[in-house]
Order: structure tokens, then C-alpha cells, then sequence
């Protein structure tokens, strides 16, 4: 994946600065005609949901941090992003500053004038949330803009409590007051590399917009909108709760009650989603809720938890992809959280895992035949071929080991450069008696490293047999051939470089 975001041949600073604003939570629109969209897609690191761009998983989401970016960024680049801070700067002025003089004059204007008060107070707060919305959508695909614009916000926030004073605890004026904390919310979140207070900020302002927001849905239990500011709502409070607790260091206690609180009210959200439009956005929601209170029971060690929270979210991803093509991405994320949950890391259902990923299959074959455009059917293949290595290793586990051959060289065959892949050919042959054929696998390459790991031919393979010894899998031959490839990585001098891995393709299930 890294190779294919650094080794293409488009501008790399300008496809690392999308990758970057994505993974600041930039509410960037899908566009299968933008060329570094399309990398970025093509690469595995983003998936879409909702029209958004989001990072996959929360593995490259470490994986491929701020720093990674900052690192493999041109210096030309990163002088050039200072001297855009202070047009950036200018920008806001020009777009705020009015803004706000009109909001204060209007404000000003409502007070004053007794008579129509109220009625013009609420035909103002209407037309100022309109008009919010729409400077959001303007502004959500620059994440510094955004940032910047968080003194604005503030400023409604403050024009929305005076327009309470005139129409009192109307929903109007709850709607505007949870959009426009959700909003400064934001602001704060994209600030909160730089400043360590922004982050607590952000959750003063979501707590905030959550109050209104409630108040509101209790005035208008059916309104599509305030029940998707609800949902928004509780996510970013769960994800800043989750974030809170990742970060403390290794003595420190974890609780993560407030974001399975937070998690469990968007879960919650989702589902009135769905009573009042059962379609693929409302059902995305919640497969992603429960996504999340399935990672929450994984960090709080309860697999059994996890599992029925995972199951559940393939459920909801399923039909949302049945509603619509853009939720595909969450649908193959949804089944290998489950796999993984099944097989060796957890719980070691590898029958579980082993059928989740025919399953999943099965999926991929329906979106293949049902997509017309070339880039997708890529993207598919590539699903393809890391969903037949990753069955090929639970087969192996469950010790069907002709199915376990069939399913990695059908693999191999659709991508013959899968390091990872071929360890796991040469135990199926291994374990279906072809010593031979297992032995001109793991010897040559015993000391070239896998893909782009630190690990070796040989480290992986010693590796994956104490694995099987401890699940009782011995094969004819076994013993001669870990003791050859431990004299191999002995000998050898210095790890050799891997082939160039093929741009995409994800590393096969025995890497878990």
C-alpha cells in the first residue's frame, strides 16, 4: 500500500495532502474522476461512506500518521504550506468578518423591534442556518479553512442563544444550536495536532450540541435531520472519548465507558434512522456503530461481545450495499473485522472465519458482475485476491488442506507477487504431503524478507509452525524442514530485499 501511494507517478505532495486531510476527518466527497482519488481508492488506504472519504481502518490509520506524511512530503511542499497559512488567513477574514456583522445587526435589529420579534427571529434563525449549512459545504474540503473558522462559529453560537431569548426553547433555535456546536466542534478537532486544549474544546462544544439536539428530537421524534445531527453528534464524542483512552501510556487505567456510552447513543440514532428511512446511509450508520462498540469490547478483552457486535454490522453493511454500491467498502471491512474476531487472534472459530470469508466472497462475486466501471473492478479484484489468501489460511487451520492449496494458488494466480501468499502455498503443500514442492518454496527464499515486513521467509514460516504444533498439526516432514530453515536464518549474513510487491494487494491472513 505504501508503495503504491509513493511509488506512483502523480504529484506525491499532492496526493499525500489529500490522504493527510482525510485522515483529519475533512468531510471530502467521493469523486471517481479525480485521479488522486481514484490512488488513494485503488490503494486500499480509504474507503467511502455516506459520499465521504474516510481511512480504512484504524491499523493504517496509526500505521499512516501525521508524521509518515510530514516525512515523505518535499521540503518545496512544506515551505509552500506556510506561506498558504497566511492567504489562508485572509481567506476567513473576508468570509467571516461580514458574516458576523450581519448576524450582529440582525440580532440587534430582532431585539429592538418588539413587534415582529419573534416572528422575524424566527425567520432569521432559519435563514442563518441555511446559509451555516451551505458555508460548511463550501468550506468542508479545506481542513485549515475549517480550522480557522472555529471564531466564527463561535460567533453563532453566541447569535443562536440571543435568538433563544426571543423565541425561548423553540426547536428552530435547538436545531441551529446543535448544528452550529457541531460545527465550532469540528473546528477545535482540526486544530488538535497543534493544540493539545483543542481536543477538549471540541468535546465541550459536541456535549453541547448533543443537549440541543436531544431537545429538539423530543419536540420532533420523526425529523431526518435532527436525527442524523444526533448521530453525527454521539460518533465524534465516542471517537474523542476512544482517542482519550488509546493515548494513555502502558501504567495508565483505560476506561472506555464514555465512549461506549457515546457509541451506544449512535447506535441508538442509527436505528431511529431507519424507522424513518430504512436505506443505505441509515443502515451504514449502523453497521458503523456497531463497528465501533465491536472495537470497544476488543479493548476491553470480551471477544464473545465483540463477535455478536461484529455480526451484527455485516448484517447492517449487507443491506446497506445492497442499497447502494458506495457502501461496498464498509461491507468488506465488516466481514474481515468478523473473520479476524473468529479465527486465531480471539477466539479461534476458524470454521466461523473460513465460512465469513466464502461469504464474503460470494459478495465480491455479485459486486463484480453488477460494476461497469474499470477502476472498481480493480478495486474488486484486489478484495478478490486478499479474501481467497485469508480463507486459505483458515482452511489450513481447520486442516482442509486440498481446499487450503486450491484457495492460495487461485490466489497466487490472480497476483503472483503475494510474499505473504506464497508461505502459506508451501504449508498447504506441506500439509497435503508435497514436501518437495512445500521445500522449493521455503529454502530459496529463506532469507529474503516478506513484502515490505522486517521478517524474513524463514521467520514467518518458523513462525507459523509453532502455531500449528500448538494446535497439534505436525506434517511428514515437518521437523526436517524447521530445522533446515533454522540453520538458513543462522547462516545467513543479512536479510535479502523482497520482490517489489504488487501496488494494492493486501498481505495474506497469515500475517495475523
Amino acid at each position: 500500500m505504501r508503495d503504491r501511494i509513493l511509488r506512483s507517478e502523480s504529484d506525491h505532495a499532492a496526493l499525500l495532502m489529500l490522504y493527510d486531510r482525510v485522515r483529519k476527518h475533512d468531510r471530502l466527497r467521493d469523486d471517481p474522476a479525480h485521479p488522486l482519488i481514484s490512488i488513494l481508492r485503488l490503494s486500499g488506504i480509504i474507503r467511502v461512506r455516506e459520499g465521504f472519504l474516510y481511512v480504512r481502518n484504524r491499523i493504517y490509520f496509526r500505521v499512516f500518521d501525521r508524521e509518515w506524511v510530514r516525512s515523505n512530503l518535499p521540503m518545496d511542499e512544506i515551505a509552500r504550506q506556510k506561506a498558504a497559512y497566511k492567504q489562508g488567513v485572509l481567506r476567513v477574514a473576508r468570509i467571516a468578518t461580514p458574516v458576523c456583522l450581519i448576524l450582529i445587526g440582525l440580532t440587534i435589529y430582532a431585539i429592538h423591534e418588539k413587534r415582529v420579534a419573534k416572528n422575524l427571529a424566527s425567520q432569521v434563525v432559519n435563514q442563518v442556518l441555511e446559509s451555516d449549512i451551505d458555508l460548511y459545504q463550501q468550506t468542508s474540503n479545506d481542513a485549515d479553512l475549517t480550522a480557522k473558522l472555529g471564531p466564527f462559529w463561535n460567533e453563532t453560537n453566541t447569535f443562536f442563544e440571543q435568538m433563544a431569548g426571543q423565541l425561548g426553547n423553540a426547536e428552530t433555535v435547538n436545531v441551529a444550536r446543535a448544528f452550529s456546536h457541531m460545527m465550532s466542534g469540528y473546528a477545535y478537532d482540526m486544530q488538535a495536532k497543534k493544540d493539545k486544549t483543542a481536543q477538549a474544546k471540541a468535546l465541550t462544544d459536541y456535549l453541547a450540541g448533543v443537549k440541543y439536539a436531544q431537545a429538539a428530537k423530543a419536540q420532533d421524534p420523526k425529523s431526518n435531520r435532527i436525527n442524523v445531527l444526533a448521530y453525527v453528534l454521539y460518533d465524534e464524542i465516542g471517537v474523542i472519548y476512544q482517542d482519550q483512552e488509546d493515548n494513555k501510556g502502558p501504567t495508565e487505567k483505560k476506561d472506555y465507558t464514555n465512549a461506549i456510552n457515546a457509541y451506544q447513543q449512535s447506535l441508538i440514532a442509527a436505528q431511529d434512522l431507519i424507522k424513518l428511512h430504512d436505506n443505505g446511509s441509515s443502515e451504514d450508520d449502523l453497521g458503523t456503530a456497531d463497528r465501533h462498540l465491536g472495537v470497544m469490547a476488543d479493548d476491553q478483552n470480551n471477544p464473545k461481545k465483540g463477535l455478536s457486535y461484529y455480526q451484527a454490522a455485516v448484517a447492517a453493511a449487507r443491506k446497506a450495499a445492497s442499497d447502494d454500491t458506495d457502501y461496498f467498502d464498509d461491507l468488506w471491512t465488516s466481514f474481515d473485522d468478523l473473520a479476524s474476531e473468529q479465527d486465531v487472534v480471539v477466539i479461534g472459530d476458524y470454521t466461523g472465519a473460513q465460512q465469513t470469508y466464502t461469504l464474503e466472497l460470494k459478495d465480491l462475486g455479485i459486486a463484480m458482475g453488477e460494476s461497469t466501471d474499470a477502476a472498481v473492478k480493480t478495486k474488486l479484484q484486489a478484495q478478490v485476491v486478499q479474501t481467497y489468501g485469508n480463507r486459505a489460511w483458515s482452511e489450513l487451520l481447520t486442516k482442509q488442506y486440498k481446499e487450503s492449496l486450491a484457495d492460495a494458488q487461485t490466489s497466487l494466480k490472480m497476483d503472483s507477487k503475494q510474499d505473504w501468499m506464497k508461505v502459506n502455498l508451501a504449508h498447504a503443500y506441506l500439509f497435503n504431503g508435497q514436501l518437495q514442492q512445500a521445500e522449493n518454496i521455503y529454502f530459496p527464499n529463506a532469507n529474503r524478507k516478506v513484502g515490505d515486513s522486517e521478517q524474513t521467509y524463514a521467520e514467518v514460516a518458523l513462525g507459523d509452525f509453532a502455531t500449528f504444533r500448538a494446535m497439534k498439526m505436525v506434517a511428514p516432514g515437518m521437523d526436517g524442514v524447521e530445522q533446515q530453515l533454522e540453520k538458513l536464518k543462522k547462516s545467513a549474513p543479512a536479510a535479502a530485499p523482497a520482490a517489489a510487491p504488487t501496488p494494492g494487494a493486501a498481505p495474506a491472513a497469515s500475517s495475523k
